[in-house]
C-alpha cells in the first residue's frame, strides 16, 4: 500500500466538518509555520460552498505570499504594537523616538485599545481614547491633555496600522477615517528685550553660557550640551555641532531573567539602541550621539558677543575636572543631565521675571531675531539646521513691537 505524500507548508489542507441540522461546512486550512511563541499557527476558511471556500483560501494563500504572514484570530493591537516595536521600531528608528513610541504605546493605546483584535479594531474605539485624553486624561490633567499629545498618539497608532497593512493582511487603517488633531503650530517664545534679560540674569552663573549659545546660534538643546571644546575653534571662530548628549534608555541584557522590573536595574543591561547606530557613552545613558538628520550637523560661525562668554565659560572650567573635554558639565566633571537643565531654564525664567516658555522656544527666539535683521530665510535655515524653509517659517513670528513702531509711523492724509 503506497503511502499518501507528506503535504508540504503552504500547500493547505481540505476537510469536511459535519454539523447535524445544518449544512456541511467545507473548511481549508493552511499552516503558517512556528510562531514566535514556539506554537504551530493556523489559519482557516470555511463556506458551505467548496466553490467559496476554495475561493477564500486562494486568497488566503496570495495574502502570505505577499505579506509573508497574516493575522491570526487571536492577534490583538497589543501583540501586534509589542511586535511592531521590538522587530521594526527599535531597529529603524533613533533611541528618542522608539522611548516616545513605547510611552504612547504603553501609556495609552495598550491599556485602552490593545484588548481589540487588530483586524476588528474600529474609528469609534479610537474616538473614544481621544475623548479620554481631552477630557481629563485618565486624572493625568483637570483640563484634559493638550491636543500636541493627542496628536502624537494618532501618529503613533497611524504608523503602526500603516506597517500592519504593510506586513500582516490587514486590509484597513481606521486612523484614515479620523479627523486628526491639530496642535497649535505656534510656540510662545521670547522678545529680544527679553532674552537679554534672561542673559543678564545668568551672567553669574557657571553655566550660563549655555543660555547664550542656545540664543545666538539657535541649537538644541542636546547641541549644546553635547559640545566639546575641540570642536570650538577660537583661531577661526566657529562651533561645530556634530554631536548631541542624549540619554539612552536601557533594555535587559539577560532576556528578563533578572526578575528585575527595570530594565536599567539589570546586572546585564544594555543600552536600547538599532544596529549601527553611531553613539558615544559618556556616564550611564547619557552618551553623545549624532543630530538627527546629516543637514544638523553643522558648522558655525561664533557671533561677538558669543565669544565674550565662552572665553569666560573656559576660565571657569579651567580648575575642575573634565574627563569628556565638554563645554558644559556639573562641578565634578560629568555630563550635564537634560532634565535637570530644563528645570534649570524655568527657574532662570523665573528669577527673570519672564514668562514660562519651553526651552525649544529659544530656538524660535534666534529665528525671529534672524528674521528681524533681514536675513534670507534660507540663510536662517543652514544656521538652524532644518530640512526645508517650511519648517523654517515656523521658527519665525513676527515681533508686534515692530509692527507697532511701523503703524506709529504711518500718515494717511485725506
Amino acid at each position: 500500500m503506497s503511502r499518501k505524500p507528506r503535504r508540504i507548508r503552504g500547500e493547505g489542507s481540505y476537510f469536511k466538518r459535519e454539523r447535524p441540522g445544518r449544512a456541511t461546512l467545507h473548511c481549508y486550512r493552511l499552516d503558517l509555520g512556528i510562531g514566535g511563541d514556539g506554537k504551530r499557527r493556523y489559519r482557516e476558511v470555511s463556506s458551505t460552498s467548496q466553490k467559496d471556500a476554495l475561493r477564500k483560501f486562494r486568497e488566503l494563500r496570495r495574502q502570505v505570499e505577499d505579506h509573508g504572514t497574516v493575522p491570526t484570530a487571536t492577534m490583538t493591537l497589543t501583540q501586534w504594537l509589542d511586535q511592531w516595536l521590538e522587530e521594526t521600531v527599535s531597529k529603524e528608528k533613533d533611541p528618542k523616538t522608539l522611548a516616545g513610541y513605547r510611552s504612547a504605546c504603553e501609556t495609552w493605546l495598550k491599556p485602552h485599545l490593545g484588548a481589540h483584535r487588530l483586524d476588528r479594531l474600529e474609528a469609534q474605539h479610537v474616538r473614544d481614547l481621544y475623548k479620554v485624553m481631552r477630557s481629563d486624561g485618565n486624572g493625568r490633567s483637570k483640563k484634559g491633555l493638550a491636543e500636541s499629545s493627542v496628536l502624537k498618539v494618532h501618529n503613533v497608532l497611524a504608523k503602526a496600522l500603516k506597517d500592519a497593512m504593510g506586513e500582516t493582511a490587514l486590509k484597513r487603517n481606521v486612523t484614515a477615517n479620523i479627523a486628526r488633531p491639530k496642535a497649535a503650530k505656534r510656540t510662545a517664545h521670547l522678545t529680544t528685550a527679553q532674552a537679554k534679560k534672561l542673559l543678564a540674569t545668568v551672567q553669574t552663573d557657571p553655566n550660563g553660557a549655555r543660555r547664550a549659545v542656545s540664543l545666538y546660534v539657535g541649537v538644541r538643546q542636546g547641541e549644546v550640551l553635547g559640545l566639546q571644546w575641540d570642536r570650538v575653534d577660537f583661531e577661526n571662530g566657529t562651533l561645530d555641532f556634530a554631536w548631541q548628549l542624549q540619554r539612552l534608555s536601557y533594555r535587559h541584557g539577560c532576556g528578563g531573567s533578572c526578575g528585575k522590573k527595570r530594565a536599567g536595574s539589570c546586572p546585564q543591561r544594555e543600552l536600547e539602541v538599532p544596529p549601527g547606530f553611531e553613539h558615544i557613552q559618556l556616564d550611564g545613558g547619557l552618551c553623545l550621539t549624532r543630530p538627527k538628520s546629516a543637514r544638523s550637523q553643522r558648522l558655525l560661525p561664533i557671533p561677538p558677543p558669543l565669544l565674550g562668554w565662552l572665553v569666560a565659560r573656559r576660565a571657569v572650567q579651567a580648575s575642575q575636572p573634565n574627563p569628556h573635554g565638554l563645554v558644559f558639565t556639573r562641578e565634578d566633571g560629568r555630563p550635564l543631565d537634560p532634565r535637570p537643565d530644563l528645570q534649570d531654564w524655568h527657574d532662570e525664567l523665573q528669577a527673570a521675571g519672564l514668562p514660562q516658555v519651553m526651552l525649544h522656544a529659544a530656538r524660535h527666539t534666534t529665528g525671529t531675531f534672524l528674521r528681524e535683521l533681514g536675513v534670507p530665510v534660507d540663510v536662517i535655515r543652514d544656521i538652524m539646521g532644518h530640512s526645508s524653509a517650511v519648517t523654517t517659517q515656523g521658527y519665525i513670528h513676527d515681533d508686534l513691537t515692530l509692527a507697532r513702531e511701523a503703524l506709529g509711523r504711518l500718515q494717511i492724509e485725506g
